[in-house]
């Protein structure tokens, strides 16, 4: 079993994250027939050094038994606008093996709210001098 694909919100390594709640989704490849998966492990740390499954500390979904491989819904520690998150997915097949660890991934959150953009303004002219005709 290897990744091809891990995305978050159908995207690889996304920046400017609006939603709370991150969906992660992962693509397999399996040699043989009927192979399914029958559980996951999603770890989310603020750095790489912690994505461990003693260190994770925004999330570890901990073994979760499920055949679901897309828009799994983050369920972990509120996320923080401008941060950036790692994480890496574990699955096992129908048998019960477990793949190895995927490759790490990472996500960025974008301004999640007013209050994110502080004193921002919208950039735009001062004072129009346009002399042509509008239309």
């Amino acid at each position: 079993m290897s990744f091809e694909k891990l995305l978050v919100n159908t995207k690889q390594n996304p920046t400017a994250i609006e939603n709370k709640q991150p969906n992660f989704s992962w693509i397999i490849n399996v040699e043989g027939y009927n192979k399914s998966q029958s559980a996951y492990q999603i770890l989310v740390a603020s750095t790489e050094n912690k994505l461990n499954e003693n260190d994770a500390d925004i999330w570890n979904s901990d073994k979760t038994e499920s055949n679901k491989s897309a828009f799994v819904k983050y369920q972990g520690a509120a996320l923080k606008a401008m941060q950036t998150y790692f994480w890496k997915v574990k699955i096992w097949d129908e048998k019960g093996n477990s793949s190895s660890w995927s490759d790490v991934q990472e996500f960025q959150m974008g301004l999640m709210n007013k209050e994110n953009w502080g004193d921002s303004k919208w950039i735009t002219l001062n004072k129009d001098t346009r002399t042509s005709p509008i239309k």
